[in-house]
């Protein structure tokens, strides 16, 4: 009867523990780290197509929130809670009723960039954490 080889399971082994000592915390914790990451950038591109008016005011009026998970998803909210905010975001009728001044879309701009983006940061973050635990970047 022939011979039919030989095999080194080394590899699969080392993988084996690799993926035995991943904890769901770890990624949970890279998932966290995107989703800031992506917010941050968010509100970095909103404040710059903000108009800054005597004050600034309107720019410095952007918040972030915490990190919620729901249903598996990683969001936060990046909003403004100066009173004339969503005025120039999304336009308004001039005082008089003469006339409308067209909206700044500052926010929207942002998240348009931001969404574009997200895949790219997503699965540069992902190839680092993997990159970290199986030694091959």
């Amino acid at each position: 009867m022939g011979r039919w080889g030989s095999a080194n399971f080394d590899g699969l082994k080392k993988l084996d523990q690799s993926l035995n000592d991943m904890r769901s915390s770890d990624l949970e914790c890279i998932l966290r780290e995107t989703c800031s990451d992506l917010s941050t950038k968010l509100m970095i591109a909103a404040k710059k197509n903000t108009p800054v008016g005597k004050t600034g005011r309107l720019v410095r009026g952007f918040k972030i929130s915490d990190v919620m998970k729901k249903s598996g998803m990683y969001s936060q909210v990046v909003s403004n809670d100066v009173s004339y905010a969503r005025p120039v975001e999304f336009g308004h009728k001039r005082r008089g009723g003469n006339g409308f001044v067209v909206g700044r879309f500052m926010l929207k701009r942002a998240t348009d960039d931001a969404k574009a983006q997200a895949p790219t940061h997503a699965k540069k973050a992902l190839r680092g954490f993997l990159g970290d635990r199986f030694n091959d970047r």
